[in-house]
């Protein structure tokens, strides 16, 4: 796959500024299925499909940005020339892959179904993460001093949910096994561009647990702004030293400039002011992550980090002009989740949301 990297360049429109675009893993819910003669040479469910698209992006921004499944896609083996071993891909519609709809064989059969493989399965399924995060949405109790939520703010918190449950799971360390002799910065941007920001939990970006609390944050910025949130920490996490993750992920629509070299009018960045809750960054780096119109960073760690009651993160947005002077105001949208392993027994869910309410700010700072 990375050998054929030119022939496996995103295509127009996938690789539009703002949409968010979705690529195929190797992975599908089929059970109990004869292989036969063929072989599955990824044999990785992290890892992404051999259909997929392995680039990146306009100015190296990820593209695609997330993973759905898009169906196991299997070999079969073949005599190549020189007496060499070759496999070819076999397009058939038994299982495994991603089950879909398939057009009757007589007329009105309209409960035909079929296995298959690719990206438009991958699509598919990053079209119900959304729809499922609009319903929950909807059915919000949004406080009155809140601003409520317009289409263009339902379309940024979409495409950040939908990016906030990605992550690179173990197919981080398949990628540094196969690439042995590449250099730290090599190793990244193969990363990038194999995975994006990773496969999507969809759990991650419906819904909270007791060791998972998600807050989420919309509005408008204008050029050298800051807004800054605060969050409130959850005080059994003080001097504790459970496993934590701290997840944030921006989306913003941008301004287009159809006559500058950079194209973007509006580049948004996250600064997270306090870190130490988890340290240690995962994923995607921080500048590879401001080079398009999502950014999503992932912290871990377990350290004991003392701190006292009230104490909160602060969750800074930030805009510049990119492609000449921006003009008006850049609608955009925060996830921010703090959780634990899942073993652990705090309800750090509570905790924060009993705090949240009161203790919510924003302000508005020049850059």
């Amino acid at each position: 796959m990375h050998s054929s990297q030119i022939n496996r360049r995103p295509l127009s429109p996938s690789e539009a500024i703002n949409c968010l675009s979705v690529g195929a893993a190797h992975s599908d819910q089929a059970v109990n299925f004869e292989l036969a003669d063929r072989i599955d040479l990824a044999r990785n469910t992290s890892l992404p499909s051999p259909l997929a698209t392995v680039s990146q992006g306009f100015r190296r921004g990820t593209k695609p940005e997330v993973l759905f499944p898009g169906g196991r896609f299997l070999h079969r083996p073949a005599v190549g020339g020189n007496g060499k071993i070759v496999f070819e891909g076999v397009d058939t519609i038994l299982a495994p892959g991603v089950l879909t709809a398939a057009p009757g064989l007589v007329p009105m059969e309209l409960g035909r179904v079929k296995h298959s493989c690719g990206t438009s399965n991958a699509a598919a399924l990053a079209t119900r993460c959304a729809a499922l995060a609009l319903e929950s949405l909807s059915a919000a109790a949004i406080p009155a001093d809140i601003e409520p939520l317009g289409s263009e703010s339902i379309a940024v918190l979409l495409k950040a949910l939908v990016v906030h449950g990605a992550s690179w799971g173990d197919a981080e360390a398949i990628i540094n096994g196969a690439f042995p002799e590449a250099d730290g910065r090599t190793l990244a941007r193969l990363k990038q561009q194999f995975l994006g920001y990773g496969q999507v939990d969809m759990a991650r970006c419906l819904s909270c647990s007791e060791q998972r609390a998600t807050a989420l944050a919309w509005g408008n910025i204008s050029r050298e702004q800051a807004q800054i949130y605060t969050l409130p920490l959850p005080p059994s996490l003080a001097s504790n030293t459970e496993i934590r993750r701290v997840t944030a992920t921006l989306a913003w629509l941008t301004p287009a400039n159809y006559r500058h070299q950079n194209y973007r009018r509006a580049q948004l960045w996250l600064d997270i002011r306090e870190t130490r809750l988890a340290s240690n960054s995962r994923g995607v780096d921080f500048q590879a992550a401001r080079r398009g119109t999502v950014e999503h960073r992932i912290w871990e760690g377990s350290h004991a980090v003392p701190f006292v009651e009230g104490a909160t993160m602060e969750i800074g947005v930030n805009c510049k002009d990119d492609a000449g002077k921006l003009d008006g105001r850049v609608p955009y949208a925060v996830a921010v989740s703090v959780e634990l392993g899942v073993t652990s027994t705090l309800d750090i869910y509570n905790e924060i949301r009993q705090r949240v309410r009161p203790a919510v700010a924003v302000t508005t700072n020049p850059v």
